[in-house]
């Protein structure tokens, strides 16, 4: 399909008609047993946009979407939306209400296109789906293709993370999307005919991202419903042949606990990726004695993109990195006075990219550079090695200690499961390094103080927690500053 790469005026949606005009019964989704081909998709999308059209919208209208449930109504909405040249800013029904009205009425949002009437917002237009765009694909006439600008333009508006502050609004061009794609394709592109599952749902970028690339290079999507067992995911899996599994470190965690194998239990995957949070070693390695080998790790950020990436056959090797910068991105290591930082020495991350997208609030890029809030190192091969946090740093009397530092140590302790630290601010000391642990066997604190005392020397923590789980926000990334609320909570209750 590289016919499209050169089109300055690229739409998001044109190599999902053109896989229609090349294989119209191939397979593009999969919903509750029910087949949908390429063609039922681009024809739905047709009459989707003559919907839209006769709403009276009109390039540069920014409209929510708030869709339950169905992922081929979803996908039906969004991709209608990115086709007729409309922005378009996800406000997911799960959300408080108060939330999501805030971030419409910021927008501006001309609309609100939702399938359920309780996701109505006070004061903004609702617009309902028709479901006979999709149920009556066969009998009603199709519509005529009246595709809009893409380009530059806006295609769809996302928010931050969160995690370098207030989320803020980022904006991704058609062309943004395109390059970005084309950066992850040598590494992550769907083949023809593949089947891929996405443990993350529509309502984030990452599920919205990956089912538009999936169909742009001929996959079929897998949809999952709200809310499904382990067991059932597991059959899902093995019945319709899913060789690309993407998810989180949090599905990882969920799935492990679920499954009693210790050989591989999805062998047919091609692609197990995971991205979305850091995954710590102990779990990287049950997942690939006890899911599938073929584990990537994905290192990314929603302002730049893809990043850098690790191979099943760099984590062979190197199970703590996230492996090399990807094509077309330029990733560098550098001190606080944007100084190259030599190789083996831990520093501020930044990267520079034509997939690079700028945010509608506050500074995200500075002088070209993104810097996604990380600390790393790169040996001399390039491959990455994250450090923690930049914010997350802890400062004991004038000692830069590194999260990871910390947790790297006791998460090779055996009676521990899963270990966070964090930073409990000190007037003696600025920052007193803390950790909160979840056990898998029980540990005195006398073992655990001569254990940190021998492998963490000075840097050990002065203060421990014991939770039943650590808490992490949608994507799996642990909630330090959560952590530190905790520790300070039972500190004073003492």
């Amino acid at each position: 399909m590289s016919d499209q790469n050169s089109d300055p005026d690229f739409n998001v949606t044109d190599p999902v008609f053109a896989w229609a005009a090349r294989a119209p019964n191939a397979v593009a989704l999969i919903e509750q047993g029910r087949a949908i081909s390429y063609r039922t998709l681009t024809v739905a999308i047709r009459r989707a946009m003559l919907s839209m059209r006769e709403a009276g919208w009109r390039d540069g209208d920014v409209i929510g979407v708030s869709i339950r449930g169905e992922t081929l109504l979803h996908l039906v909405v969004t991709l209608a939306l990115a086709r007729i040249g409309l922005t378009q800013v996800n406000l997911p029904p799960g959300d408080p209400v108060s939330q999501r009205l805030a971030l419409a009425q910021r927008l501006s949002i001309k609309a609100l296109v939702a399938n359920h009437e309780d996701d109505r917002l006070s004061g903004i237009a609702q617009f309902t789906p028709d479901n006979d765009w999709i149920a009556a694909v066969h009998t009603a006439p199709v519509s005529p293709d009246s595709r809009g600008a893409g380009g530059d333009n806006t295609w769809i508006i996302i928010q931050s993370s969160g995690t370098t502050g207030m989320p803020k609004n980022i904006e991704i061009s058609h062309h943004a999307e395109r390059v970005r794609r084309e950066q992850s394709q040598p590494l992550f592109s769907c083949q023809s005919g593949e089947r891929f599952m996405n443990l993350v749902g529509l309502r984030f970028w990452v599920g919205i991202s990956r089912a538009v690339r999936c169909l742009s290079e001929g996959g079929t999507v897998i949809a999952l419903p709200d809310n499904f067992s382990a067991a059932q995911l597991l059959h899902w899996i093995d019945a319709y042949d899913v060789t690309y599994l993407s998810c989180t470190p949090r599905n990882l965690h969920w799935l492990l606990q679920r499954v009693n194998d210790d050989n591989p239990r999805l062998p047919g995957l091609r692609i197990l990726r995971c991205s979305g949070a850091e995954l710590v070693l102990s779990l990287l390695q049950q997942a690939r004695r006890r899911l599938s080998p073929n584990l990537f790790i994905d290192y990314s950020s929603n302002e730049a993109g893809g990043m850098a990436a690790a191979t099943p056959g760099i984590l062979e090797n190197y199970p703590d990195s996230v492996g090399l910068p990807l094509q077309g991105v330029e990733l560098e290591i550098v001190d606080g006075e944007g100084r190259r930082a030599p190789t083996g020495v831990v520093g501020r991350i930044r990267v520079r990219g034509s997939g690079m997208t700028h945010c509608t609030e506050g500074v995200s890029i500075q002088a070209g550079w993104h810097y996604p809030g990380d600390t790393a190192l790169q040996n001399d091969e390039g491959i990455v090695f994250l450090k923690g946090r930049y914010d997350d740093a802890i400062n004991f009397d004038g000692i830069l200690i590194s999260t990871t530092e910390i947790e790297s140590v006791l998460a090779r302790h055996p009676s521990v499961a899963e270990v966070a630290a964090f930073a409990l601010p000190s007037p003696e000391h600025q920052d007193v390094p803390a950790v909160a642990l979840v056990l898998k066997q029980a540990l005195t604190q006398e073992d655990l103080d001569q254990y940190c005392a021998q492998y963490l020397g000075i840097i050990a923590p002065r203060v421990f927690i014991r939770v039943d789980e650590l808490p992490r926000n949608a994507m799996g990334k642990v909630l330090r500053r959560r952590l530190t609320e905790i520790a300070l909570e039972r500190l004073s209750a003492k």
